[in-house]
């Protein structure tokens, strides 16, 4: 089980972008046009009843979306795995995922991102 980080955080949308770290309590607020960086791990969650504290949210102000992030190995391998229901999926429903090791070519854009 490897550690996956989030090391930058870009902001092309119309309103604030926030990052909540659920485990850690660290939260950014990204301006429109604005970016951050940082060295945010992304927590490793099991099961569903460790979501609530074992999860990244980043909320996208304008339009308003929200994506929910958390590290799991499971039989498919080892993901950062994200939803936008706000709720634990393992793999035995598939989430939308990413390989750990290459994240940042995986997870969700920001509206009006290049």
């Amino acid at each position: 089980m490897g550690i996956t980080s989030i090391r930058t955080l870009r902001n092309d949308s119309a309103g604030d972008v926030i990052l909540q770290n659920r485990e850690n309590g660290r939260t950014f607020v990204i301006p429109p046009g604005g970016h951050a960086s940082m060295n945010e791990w992304i927590p490793w969650c099991t099961r569903a009843g460790d979501f609530e504290r074992r999860h990244i949210l980043i909320t996208v102000r304008q339009p308003e979306r929200y994506y929910w992030i958390w590290q799991h190995w499971d039989r498919d391998g080892d993901y950062v795995r994200f939803t936008h229901e706000g709720r634990y999926r393992s793999a035995n429903t598939p989430p939308e995922y990413a390989p750990a090791r290459r994240v940042e070519d995986h997870l969700p854009r920001i509206p009006g991102r290049r």
